[in-house]
């Protein structure tokens, strides 16, 4: 008896679990509208991190206190800083397809994507730090000191800070 009952709840889960795998299966992803959902809702969030990088960038500026001799060394630099927070673009395949349309990719095509954007992130920061060098170098003490502060939470990556410890953390602990 208790085979018979098993065989018939294996027999019915089979039968009925193909009519839901057919309707995955031709589902074939998101819909248009879906789609465009999640586009506007990822523009959204571009443009209240654009707001929040021009609040922030006015107070970094206020909170320093610049001479006027200073002004002049904060236009490179504010410009580095937003090229630097610049959004990235999605990753792309070589031959244009975006990450994630089609299939997995390689480990090697991975590799050499997240080389790609490290080497970008290199350049970034480089050109950050070679147009905040005379700006940083016109600074008082207290000045430095708000600078290495706010500059510091710039930095980090994540919306709330470090998510773990790294080389990233500019301490000046010995």
């Amino acid at each position: 008896m208790r085979r018979l009952f098993y065989t018939a709840c294996a027999a019915a889960t089979i039968a009925l679990s193909l009519p839901v795998a057919q309707s995955f299966a031709d589902a074939g992803g998101p819909s248009a509208e879906r789609q465009e959902q999640w586009k506007q809702a990822r523009e959204q969030r571009l443009q209240q991190r654009a707001e929040i990088l021009d609040a922030r960038l006015v107070g970094f500026e206020a909170s320093l206190a610049l001479t006027s001799d200073q002004e002049k060394d904060w236009a490179p630099f504010e410009a580095a800083l937003r090229n630097a927070a610049k959004p990235r673009e999605p990753w792309t395949r070589p031959d244009g397809d975006q990450a994630g349309n089609e299939g997995r990719h390689s480990p090697i095509d991975m590799m050499r994507r997240f080389s790609q954007r490290m080497s970008e992130r290199s350049t970034g920061l480089l050109t950050l730090a070679n147009a905040a060098s005379p700006l940083y170098a016109s600074l008082d003490d207290k000045q430095k000191l708000v600078f290495d502060a706010t500059l510091r939470g710039f930095l980090r990556p994540g919306p709330f800070g470090p998510r773990r410890a790294g080389p990233w953390r500019f301490d000046r602990r010995g």
